[in-house]
């Protein structure tokens, strides 16, 4: 445990410093050099390992893997009709970032976080436990999380990645198919452009599982 402990701390603060160098080299910043990197980085998993390709092209699974992707964007579609309150203007930067959060990126980072991140921490421990510290990984990385800022206590771990990452260990595990997981993930990302465009509101109320 406490190998896998410290090796989650070491990717933890591995990946922000490489995120911060990434934008340092490409320019790009925000979700899109993030972004950039995170589907350089799914593309060589992809190429260089049959294992992910197994896992991202595995479809033969059973109907009930993608229920919770259903459940959520009929919840969310539910939610958004009780309290609907259009929203008015959407910026072109929102309609791309909407679009890349519902396709892009969860399969690059379904590919990296839940196959590669957990590959490396089960080498640490086999157990459940490595899929938890991954989730949390996932988590973290949604703060940037350079030495610098680790030492000046602005990371965290926001709860909604956390649990989403979470869910999707266990679809994983569960399927050993990251197709579930990306539509999953997909989803999810997906309420977020159901509740700005239809119900703002519901951001709010919901705010504890988002990034604002």
């Amino acid at each position: 445990m406490i190998k896998l402990f410290l090796t989650s701390l070491i990717l933890i603060v591995a990946i922000g410093e490489i995120y911060n160098r990434w934008e340092i080299m490409t320019g790009l910043y925000g979700w899109k050099g993030i972004l950039s990197l995170h589907l350089l980085c799914a593309v060589l998993c992809v190429a260089l390992s049959a294992r992910f390709r197994r896992m991202v092209f595995k479809f033969k699974i059973g109907a009930t893997a993608y229920l919770p992707s259903v459940i959520v964007l009929g919840g969310s579609i539910l939610l958004s009709f009780s309290g609907h309150q259009s929203r008015s203007t959407i910026s072109p930067t929102e309609y791309l970032f909407f679009a890349a959060s519902i396709t892009i990126v969860p399969i690059a980072e379904e590919i990296f976080f839940r196959g590669f991140i957990t590959s490396l921490l089960q080498k640490a421990h086999a157990g459940v436990w490595s899929g938890y510290f991954s989730a949390l990984i996932f988590s973290v990385a949604h703060t940037f999380p350079t030495f610098q800022r680790a030492l000046d206590l602005k990371i965290g771990a926001p709860i909604g990645p956390f649990l989403l990452g979470l869910i999707c260990e266990f679809i994983v595990r569960k399927t050993g198919s990251l197709a579930p997981a990306i539509a999953f993930h997909s989803a999810c990302n997906a309420t977020v452009i159901i509740f700005t465009m239809w119900s703002p509101g519901w951001l709010d109320k919901l705010s504890v599982f988002y990034l604002r």
